[in-house]
């Protein structure tokens, strides 16, 4: 990304993210605007200018639909683009649970993540590095939570997604931002984001973009 398309500073993590979503040339990113704007330390204004740019560099494909007065997006990585010899972002291919998935070489996720490949953890090992965070972050209801964070597991596993070591990490962290540590707002989160099929954690009732 940084070498191949030139980008940096918060257009890059926007595309990284909306990289992350709709690498498997099927999904795309559905988020808020809030939620990238969480994620990049940046504001709704900010990643708006991040999105146009890439837009115009046609390095992602935006999508709307109208629902009532209420219009969604939803972006995805142009994968047309780089795969039509322009650039070759996209050029590597992986085994992955038996079918092709596109990866992505200089990923950075993965390169934060010391350059291992991901693995996929078992839910068990996956609560308790929960529990590690839950008692650095001095959780009261740490059971609870746990409880919480295995639901939302189960659900990621049924849907076929599976999170990185960071990833992860950066999952618990804002459940306890958006619930404030408290358990019974965190559970009205992980209900909400199950019920509405999504792909992330995000708050009860939030306005889609």
């Amino acid at each position: 990304m940084v070498e191949e398309l030139n980008l940096k500073g918060n257009e890059l993590l926007v595309f990284a993210i909306i990289h992350g979503f709709s690498q498997d040339n099927e999904s795309e990113f559905n988020g808020s605007l809030q939620y990238l704007a969480t994620w990049t330390n940046s504001t709704k204004q900010g990643v708006l200018k991040n999105l146009k740019k890439l837009l115009e560099k046609d390095y992602i494909i935006k999508n709307e639909t109208q629902k009532g007065s209420i219009k969604y997006c939803t972006y995805k990585t142009n994968t047309k683009k780089f795969n039509s010899g322009e650039q070759s972002l996209m050029a590597h291919e992986t085994k992955f649970n038996g079918t092709v998935k596109q990866s992505l070489p200089n990923n950075i996720v993965n390169n934060i993540d010391n350059n291992k490949e991901t693995k996929k953890d078992s839910i068990e090992d996956r609560l308790e590095k929960a529990r590690e965070i839950l008692e650095s972050e001095e959780v009261e209801d740490i059971e609870g939570f746990l409880v919480l964070i295995k639901v939302w597991l189960t659900y990621k596993k049924e849907k076929k997604q599976v999170y990185t070591h960071i990833g992860f990490k950066m999952a618990v962290k804002r459940l306890l931002k958006l619930s404030d540590k408290e358990f019974d707002k965190a559970s009205e989160i992980i209900e909400f984001s199950i019920a509405n099929n999504y792909q992330g954690i995000f708050p009860v009732k939030e306005n889609r973009y």
